[in-house]
């Protein structure tokens, strides 16, 4: 999971004011976390005690800053995985076109090894003498 600047101050007064914590407390609230350098992936490992020990103490909020914690961080899993799996289906639908796997199998695991838009040099090719010849003679 992307983890998120421990200054980033606006991420975490909209984090506070969509868990419905009013704006002031959210400010406040921000400046604790930036301060204890809360981060998105800590948010799965919040509880009462951590909420306590950084002097937020007003139940209702601690319960609505758990809930919102366990929402986001679920959401920002969710939306990762999502991701993992898009670009691996994408790297799965890229590899089995049949051009890919003739470029791959002439290449070999090297793309990079011949260049596509150039002429094979005459040297390369095998195949009847003739033939190269008049490739030569181009």
């Amino acid at each position: 999971m992307a983890t998120r600047t421990t200054s980033d101050m606006s991420y975490w007064i909209q984090f506070f004011k969509d868990a419905g914590i009013p704006v002031a407390d959210a400010a406040d609230y921000a400046v604790i976390f930036s301060d204890n350098r809360i981060s998105q992936d800590h948010l799965i490992d919040l509880n009462k005690d951590y909420l306590n020990d950084m002097h937020i103490t007003i139940i209702g909020d601690v319960i609505s800053i758990l809930k919102h914690a366990k929402d986001v961080y679920t959401q920002v899993s969710r939306d990762n995985e999502m991701k993992n799996v898009s670009s691996t289906a994408s790297q799965i639908k890229r590899n089995a076109t049949v051009a890919s796997r003739i470029v791959r199998r002439i290449l070999g695991s090297n793309p990079a090894a011949s260049p596509l838009n150039e002429p094979p040099s005459t040297k390369d090719i095998q195949g009847p003498v003739g033939w190269v010849r008049n490739l030569q003679d181009r």
